[in-house]
């Protein structure tokens, strides 16, 4: 996502659904989940704040900024292929793929045992981040 090029490169399909969550969400449902008797406590456990794709958070964005976003797909098969033949390098290429595969698709959730009708906190959604940061996520990282 090159915030100030306007440029996002999702791998697969921009309109292939992801989880979007808060590191502040993440902590509030650590904590909830520590609250809860083990034996209601899932093995895997899924939380998201948004859950929706690079095309609609980028049109999250524009709506506050104003500015459009250049979506460039790039194509799956090819960036995962290159990125398992390394033993090294960034994880951050690994999630990407695994979103682009929607793996990542977190439709179902378990917000609802962590944070039952939002009762203890509203999550956060893609929206909520927009408005936050102007339409500019990562600016400040130089993105």
């Amino acid at each position: 996502m090159n915030t100030k090029k306007g440029v996002w490169e999702p791998i697969g399909k921009a309109t292939t659904p992801s989880a979007f969550t808060s590191l502040t969400d993440v902590g509030k449902a650590v904590a909830a989940l520590a609250r809860l008797p083990p034996d209601q406590i899932p093995d895997h456990v899924r939380i998201v704040g948004s859950n929706i794709s690079f095309k609609d958070a980028s049109e999250a964005m524009t709506a506050v900024s104003g500015d459009k976003i250049e979506i460039k797909e790039i194509d799956l098969d090819s960036f995962k292929k290159e990125t398992t033949k390394k033993t090294e390098g960034d994880p951050a290429a690994f999630i990407r793929f695994v979103m682009g595969e929607g793996k990542m698709d977190f439709t179902e959730n378990t917000n609802e045992l962590i944070n039952p009708g939002e009762k203890e906190w509203k999550w956060k959604t893609v929206q909520d981040y927009a408005k936050e940061v102007g339409g500019k996520p990562w600016i400040e990282y130089g993105g």
